[in-house]
């Protein structure tokens, strides 16, 4: 049997010679805002069930069909339009709506109809999503919403509830801070949040709560 370094140094020399043998090309074509996208600045990509490409820019929403961009923008009193057009995240549910995070709040895209409709639901306490959006989890009929100054929100259906991580805050004089909310492949949420007593919080499901990662 051959000693592990010896296969490792096997295996690294077939896949250089291999490499340098059958070169692979990759081949690049760049948009940017002379091609039709609404600004250079792009904060988040997504590919739909539908097969289409939506960019998330400083200035809009963009949808790219392989030859053209159509963009989507706020326009001031109007009912059915983007509520900001700085777009932070994005993420598409079962229902084929796409969910759209920005500057001040939520709003969803219906794919079938292209109906855009501000995220209008209140918590308990009567709190709505109204902040910067960093980032959208979909997950089992959930949206997770990661709103930098308010905290986590999750909807279900009709119900909101938010996760403010107020009893975790060092400073009472400092906003808390949403740094971002990430799915791991075993399904944990897990969320990253500054000005609290421990950073990183991991969200358990059988009591629906946020609680220290790392204690």
């Amino acid at each position: 049997m051959l000693p592990k370094r010896l296969k490792f140094f096997m295996t690294l020399f077939m896949v250089l010679f291999c490499l340098n043998t059958f070169p692979v090309e990759l081949n690049f074509k760049y948009y940017k805002a002379e091609d039709g996208l609404s600004s250079n600045t792009v904060y988040a990509a997504l590919q739909d069930s539908k097969g289409f490409m939506w960019f998330g820019t400083e200035n809009g929403l963009n949808r790219f069909d392989g030859y053209t961009f159509t963009v989507y923008h706020n326009v001031p009193r109007t009912a059915h339009s983007l509520i900001n057009n700085y777009v932070y995240a994005l993420v598409e549910d079962e229902a084929e709506h796409l969910w759209v995070g920005t500057e001040r709040g939520v709003c969803s895209f219906n794919l079938n109809n292209s109906v855009i409709s501000p995220l209008t639901l209140t918590t308990g306490e009567g709190e709505k999503v109204t902040g910067r959006i960093q980032n959208l989890i979909y997950d089992k009929g959930k949206l997770w919403i990661a709103s930098a100054r308010q905290g986590v929100f999750i909807k279900e259906e009709k119900d909101l509830q938010l996760h403010s991580f107020d009893e975790y805050r060092i400073d009472p004089e400092a906003t808390v801070w949403v740094n971002t909310i990430y799915k791991d492949r075993e399904n944990e949420i897990w969320v990253s949040v500054d000005n609290t007593t421990h950073q990183i919080y991991r969200y358990e499901r059988d009591k629906a709560r946020f609680v220290p990662a790392f204690t």
